[in-house]
């Protein structure tokens, strides 16, 4: 059996993962955190009990201590073949718009607690000499400047480059650490995107479409197997078109 954590599961890219995964690959087993159990999340659960297994957390709020928070659900002795640090959030508001409270937020879900949880997983890898995988997803706004999305697209920014680094930290560890850079979907965090950027997004599409979510679940199933084994510090980008690296 290999066993993953991930994050952000209750929607969206994390429950179409599992929905996915599960059925395809019968020796995964997931450790998932998210903040609250959605009905498909619940149905997910209740049918595949023994190989899906939850926590709920707020990654919003990842202190005094995440790690000290999640020693009962990542006891010791559970071995950890990868991570797939899905959770995000999106604010659609300008940065005057948006109160201290909402900017520590958005910098918390998406650089704090993958940071946090970064750590948790390598000392897991390096405590049971794991040749472990971490996939992190991005966001084509941390390349591209749109209205209203100035301090996700910082935490962002900031999660390639510490996912860039942490590869070279401990790649002689063969620790592999890598991002897939997204655009626009159909699902999820994607249905707070404002109107006017969605249809703009699509228009610059070469594909003139959004992003395919079955293309998102095989490019980081590939990332967190042995498939992918000389791959490590990249950036895949996974957005119909709209932005080519």
């Amino acid at each position: 059996m290999s066993n993953y954590l991930i994050t952000g599961i209750s929607d969206g890219i994390g429950l179409a993962y599992l929905k996915t995964i599960l059925r395809r690959s019968p020796d995964a087993v997931f450790y998932g955190i998210s903040r609250h159990v959605s009905p498909g999340l619940s149905e997910l659960i209740a049918e595949f009990s023994g190989r899906l297994h939850y926590f709920p957390c707020d990654l919003s709020v990842p202190f005094p201590s995440l790690e000290e928070e999640l020693k009962s659900f990542l006891p010791i002795d559970l071995v950890l073949d990868g991570f797939f640090d899905n959770a995000g959030i999106y604010r659609p508001f300008l940065i005057s718009q948006l109160n201290e409270e909402r900017i520590m937020e958005t910098m918390n879900v998406n650089l704090i607690s993958p940071i946090m949880l970064t750590k948790i997983v390598l000392k897991n890898f390096l405590r049971h000499k794991t040749k472990g995988s971490i996939v992190h997803v991005s966001s084509i706004a941390a390349h591209i400047g749109f209205n209203a999305t100035s301090v996700y697209s910082a935490a962002k920014g900031g999660l390639e480059a510490f996912s860039r680094n942490v590869a070279q930290e401990w790649g002689s560890r063969q620790i592999r650490s890598n991002v897939v850079t997204l655009g626009l979907l159909d699902i999820g965090m994607s249905r707070v995107v404002p109107p006017s950027l969605q249809q703009e997004l699509k228009e610059r599409s070469l594909l003139k479409r959004t992003t395919d979510i079955d293309t998102i679940i095989d490019t980081v199933e590939f990332l967190l197997s042995d498939r992918s084994a000389s791959i490590t510090g990249e950036n895949i980008h996974i957005n119909a078109g709209v932005y080519m690296a």
